[in-house]
């Protein structure tokens, strides 16, 4: 962002842009802020609460019984983590295509992502999230946690199981690829449309394409490379492949784009 000049009124911040103009931003007073914030952490308190209440029922069970497809509690982590998984994949698209709009046709932008088809576009991702948690946990299809991996799993013996990892797989191919088209797209529309290009500009979309390809190669990686699961070099390959493509862009942001 290079800010070039601001304007502060009552209830709105405008900033300016390179190659998009004067953008305004709502302001809050305490109150409203509060109304508007509040239930969103009261979300997430419960939510992570509902999650390590959950971890230490499967702590538990992890020392006393192996016998995982038949344990309540992990069945009940399975669908709750797969269907966020799922959401996530399908938000991250989401988030893509909000940043390719808002910046290459950001003229469109305001009827595209207004207050109200932003509701109704979450209210289809919850949609979402219900049906694929409700159908891993009713016995549709399972994940299992494998010891040995220290990873989840799909139990083939449930009829939808082989149904939701293609389909997982098959959103998670098009979040990557559509997140370094996006990526791409943008940078090719600031590069030469944009009249004036900061240093600080040029790295930060460098860094968001890097992300994109990295993310690319986890994909490929997680789906096709034959990693020998069942030996612990695999594991630790596997988990590590996963951890830096959970941490590359704030990896980045440290390595070569500090100031931001």
């Amino acid at each position: 962002m290079n800010e070039s000049t601001s304007t502060i009124s009552n209830d709105e911040l405008q900033l300016d842009f390179v190659g998009l103009g004067p953008v305004e931003f709502p302001l809050y007073d305490n109150d409203e802020y509060w109304g508007r914030e509040v239930p969103y952490a009261v979300f997430i308190l419960i939510f992570c609460l509902f999650f390590i209440i959950l971890q230490f029922l499967v702590m538990r069970v992890m020392i006393t019984d192996k016998d995982l497809k038949k344990l309540p509690a992990f069945q009940l982590i399975g669908a709750v983590m797969n269907a966020s998984w799922v959401s996530m994949l399908i938000l991250s698209i989401f988030l893509n295509l909000n940043r390719l709009i808002s910046i290459v046709f950001h003229f469109k932008s305001n009827r595209i992502f207004s207050p109200f088809t932003m509701k109704i576009y979450f209210s289809i991702i919850l949609v979402i999230w219900c049906i694929v948690c409700f159908l891993n946990s009713v016995g549709y299809s399972r994940m299992v946690y494998l010891l040995p991996a220290y990873t989840w799993h799909y139990a083939s013996a449930n009829p939808l199981s082989a149904f939701l990892r293609t389909a997982s797989a098959n959103i998670s191919l098009v979040d990557v690829l559509f997140s370094l088209f996006a990526h791409v797209s943008i940078f090719s529309y600031i590069y030469f449309k944009a009249a004036l290009l900061s240093r600080k500009e040029l790295i930060l979309t460098i860094q968001v394409v890097c992300v994109s390809v990295f993310h690319v190669i986890g994909y490929l990686t997680w789906e096709y490379f034959p990693i020998p699961w069942d030996l612990p070099i695999g594991v630790f390959i596997g988990h590590v492949v996963w951890m830096v493509w959970n941490s590359i862009n704030p990896m980045l942001y440290v390595l070569i784009n500090p100031s931001v």
